[in-house]
This record gives structure tokens, sequence and C-alpha cells, in this order.
């Protein structure tokens, strides 16, 4: 019942850069919280996160990609935790940041049509992979 309430006090800040996502995924933010919700209790993972979500193009992922990553092309996913050792201005004691997930539009449509997934389910199987990574898994 604990890990409950801790889910439920997590701080999931998503931050829509590209309509296509909103048009194309009915309940789009309820749907990205319950994912890293389920993800926090499935793993037990113990402390009151926030984390931010960018739901972006392909152009700005290729560029993020090149700028974080040196590589000149575009990519579904980019998780980026958040260093520790950097103080955060106004962070709450109880929350830990974890870091950003990007992910960019065009490639997720392109790969859930290949792959012959819903976009929906091709986004959330990102969510989750990115949100792994923040939290430890490799």
């Amino acid at each position: 019942m604990v890990n409950d309430i801790q889910a439920c006090a997590n701080n999931i800040n998503i931050d829509v850069v590209d309509n296509n996502w909103v048009k194309k995924i009915p309940n789009l933010h309820a749907k990205i919280n319950l994912a890293i919700e389920s993800v926090i209790l499935e793993t037990n993972y113990s402390k009151i996160i926030e984390v931010s979500v960018k739901l972006t193009s392909d152009e700005e992922m290729c560029s993020l990609n090149k700028k974080f990553r040196g590589i000149s092309k575009v990519t579904n996913v980019l998780s980026f935790p958040q260093d520790t050792t950097e103080p955060r201005i106004f962070q709450n004691n109880d929350e830990v940041y974890i870091g950003d997930i990007a992910i960019g539009f065009e490639i997720v449509q392109k790969e859930s049509f290949e792959q012959e997934k819903t976009l929906s389910a091709h986004l959330i199987h990102l969510i989750i992979h990115g949100f792994l990574h923040l939290i430890g898994y490799d």
C-alpha cells in the first residue's frame, strides 16, 4: 500500500512539442503517467521521483542525438539521467529528479507501422525503455 501512495506523489512532466502526438494518441498524458507509475510499482522503486518527458519531432531528436551523443542521425528515444552531483534550485526534498526522456514522432510512427504495433503501444514501450535507463537499468 505504501508504494501506491508514493506512486501518486510522483511528478511526471510531459512537454508535447510536436502536436501530432496529441492528434494520434487519445489520452496521451494518462497513458504516459500510467506507464511510468507501473514501472515504479513493478520495480519496487522506493523513491518519489520527478521526471520530464518531451514528445518532439525527428528534427529535434536528430539535433539532440548529435549534441549529446555525437551521432548525426535521428533516433527514437533518448534518456538523459540527472547528474545527482548538480544542485537544483527548486528541488522538493522528498523528490529525486531522475532525468529526461525525449521521443521523436516520425520515427516512432514509422517503426510502429513496420513492427505492426499501434503508435500508442510503441510509444509506451519506448517510455518504459527510457524510464528504466533513468532508474539504473541497462
